[in-house]
């Protein structure tokens, strides 16, 4: 059994105390293994098992989920627990909520904790976030955005930031604008097209034009949608696109439309494959642009949790969205088919060059339908 524990000071308000009776929690469900006996499941090291559950300071997310893997706990329960108390600690006592706004400053604040609320801290990690569901918040356009109290943030990029933050429900994102249209002192737009159009300003969009050879006008793109539909399919086994012999997993008519040649390295591979991936799923609804990113593993939450199989992915997505992992399946299906299609009208020229939301242009960035 071990040594026992010192008690936790619970009425501390740490952070580092919620997480560390939270997983003492699931040790205590799991029959109070050794901490020796967990080391081998975690991946982790004895001291520092112990130490997240030690109060004193806060263990990293992945820690804290190994700590409760060793016990069989819920991993989703973990990462909400942790993120909870990640934003508290930064000073998020509360859930963000837009009615709340009526100055650029109080859209700040919402902002902020809205971003917290989903483990984002600060302007690397939204534009990281952002890079990875396909739209563009560069860090010092968000970082600069977000310490100005004066001015109200651009519509677009509040869109985007909506985006990262997964707020998909239709009503939700026109409270956010609405929230936006009162600190600006101006009315209220509400946008007609599904929130996963909004990613880019219309007047910035550079339409792709549908081809079927490279940018210089060679070799023909080799096979069509349906083929394209099984490569897709070979593809999101294992770890998806972060699989380690990526390279030999690719079939030709995805190699052609991401301009991935035989002598390509493997993180140059990897890097125009997600890229191209990326520009697909901007151009589904948003429900299918999520299946399709989580089961070719380049969503960030499914990044995060560093899945190895396919199922364990399905799993959690049928977990996030409280649908039948049957049912899952089948719309990941249907967004395969649907992104195969986009994909066909994407070649290695044609991923234009836009401008960003503060008017630089050294992003690539999707268009919109």
């Amino acid at each position: 059994m071990g040594r026992n524990e010192k008690p936790l000071p619970l009425d501390s308000g740490l952070p580092q105390v919620e997480v560390a009776a939270f997983l003492r929690a699931c040790r205590i469900a799991a029959g109070e293994p050794t901490y020796e006996a967990m080391v081998a499941a975690a991946g982790y090291s004895r001291t520092s098992l112990s130490g997240a559950a030690g109060g004193e300071v806060m263990p990293s997310l992945e820690c804290a989920k190994a700590y409760t893997r060793a016990c069989g706990g819920d991993i989703d329960a973990t990462e909400r627990v942790w993120r909870s108390a990640v934003a508290r600690g930064k000073g998020s006592d509360r859930p963000a909520d837009p009615e709340r706004v009526a100055t650029p400053g109080e859209l700040v604040r919402e902002l902020t904790l809205l971003l917290h609320g989903n483990g984002l801290f600060g302007g690397s990690a939204v534009a990281a976030a952002a890079s990875a569901v396909g739209c563009s918040a560069p860090k010092t356009t968000v970082e600069r955005w977000l310490a100005a109290t004066d001015k109200t943030i651009p519509l677009p990029l509040l869109e985007n930031l909506l985006t990262v933050c997964e707020v998909e429900d239709p009503d939700t994102r026109d409270a956010w604008r609405r929230a936006r249209a009162r600190a600006a002192g101006g009315t209220t737009v509400t946008t007609p097209a599904p929130a996963h159009l909004s990613i880019v300003p219309t007047a910035e969009v550079i339409p792709i034009t549908a081809r079927s050879t490279r940018g210089d006008g060679t070799d023909p793109v080799v096979g069509g949608v349906p083929e394209l539909v099984g490569e897709l399919k070979m593809l999101r086994r294992g770890r998806g696109v972060h699989a380690v012999d990526l390279n030999t997993q690719l079939g030709p008519t995805l190699r052609r439309i991401a301009g991935i040649e035989d002598d390509t390295d493997q993180a140059s591979t990897r890097a125009a494959l997600i890229h191209v991936l990326q520009i697909a799923s901007t151009r589904l609804p948003s429900s299918d642009a999520k299946a399709f990113s989580v089961a070719l593993g380049f969503h960030h939450r499914a990044q995060d949790l560093d899945f190895h199989f396919l199922d364990q992915r399905i799993a959690w997505l049928a977990h996030r969205t409280a649908r039948d992992p049957r049912t899952v399946r089948r719309r990941v299906d249907d967004a395969i088919r649907l992104a195969a299609e986009h994909l066909m009208n994407v070649t290695t020229s044609e991923q234009h060059r836009h401008r960003n939301i503060d008017g630089s242009a050294d992003i690539l960035r999707p268009t919109s339908l």
